[in-house]
Order: C-alpha cells, then structure tokens, then sequence
C-alpha cells in the first residue's frame, strides 16, 4: 500500500519522480531559452550594422564592391 511504512517508499516515490522531472525540465527550459535568446541578440546586432553599410553606400561613402563585401559578412540578404 502506498502509505505503509514498512520500508516501502510509498508516496514519496511518486513524488519524487514528478519533482524529478519538473527539476530536468526546468534546466533544460532554461538552457533552451538561454541558446534562443543568444540566437535571437547575433541576429539583431547584424541589422543595424548592416543598415549603416546600407546608408554608406547609398551616401557613396563606400563602393559596391565594399558594400557586397560588409553584406557578406554580416550575413544580410538581398
């Protein structure tokens, strides 16, 4: 029977696998959200600088071959 105390863990048992379970999920929820967020900060850090490569060569500060050169590096489309 689940609450014996004749050695048997009883309850505990459950409850220690639920408290288990939420514990990993939690860490593991956690290293998720950690990664997603890093992913999400390079890209956004990418944008600006390639809006300013943008200006800079609609300005004629910079030539085509150094804009297409600064997209490439920063990863930017089309």
């Amino acid at each position: 029977m689940w609450w014996a105390c004749d050695g048997d863990m009883g309850w505990w048992a459950v409850w220690g696998g639920v408290l288990f379970l939420l514990f990993w999920g939690a860490v593991i929820g956690v290293v998720a959200w950690a990664v997603w967020s890093w992913r999400q900060g390079s890209a956004s850090r990418a944008a600006p600088a390639l809006e300013v490569a943008r200006e800079r060569y609609a300005r004629g500060d910079i030539s085509r071959d150094e804009f297409e050169e600064l997209r490439r590096r920063l990863g930017g489309g089309a």
